[in-house]
C-alpha cells in the first residue's frame, strides 16, 4: 500500500514527512491547532520512538503532555 505524503522543510523543525491526510486535518484546523503544533513538534524531536498521532484528542492530549513536561523541568515556566 503506497501512503501519499508531502516532505516538508521547516526551519525549526528541519526535513519532515507528513501524511496527505494529516496536512488536510492540519490545514483545515489551523486555529485549533496554533498554540499546539510547537509543543508537538518538539515532543517528536524528542521522542525515543516515532510518535503516532492519529486524531485532535491525540494533538490535545500530546501538547499537554508536552507543555506539563517543560513546565516541570528546571528553568521550565
Amino acid at each position: 500500500m503506497v501512503i501519499e505524503s508531502q516532505d516538508v522543510d521547516c526551519p525549526e523543525c528541519k526535513k519532515f514527512r507528513i501524511t496527505k491526510r494529516a496536512l488536510e486535518f492540519v490545514e483545515q484546523n489551523r486555529a485549533m491547532l496554533h498554540d499546539k503544533l510547537p509543543p508537538i513538534s518538539r515532543a517528536t524531536r524528542e521522542a525515543e520512538v516515532p510518535l503516532f498521532i492519529t486524531d485532535a484528542n491525540d494533538i490535545t492530549e500530546t501538547a499537554a503532555k508536552q507543555l506539563a513536561k517543560e513546565s516541570a523541568a528546571p528553568g521550565g515556566e
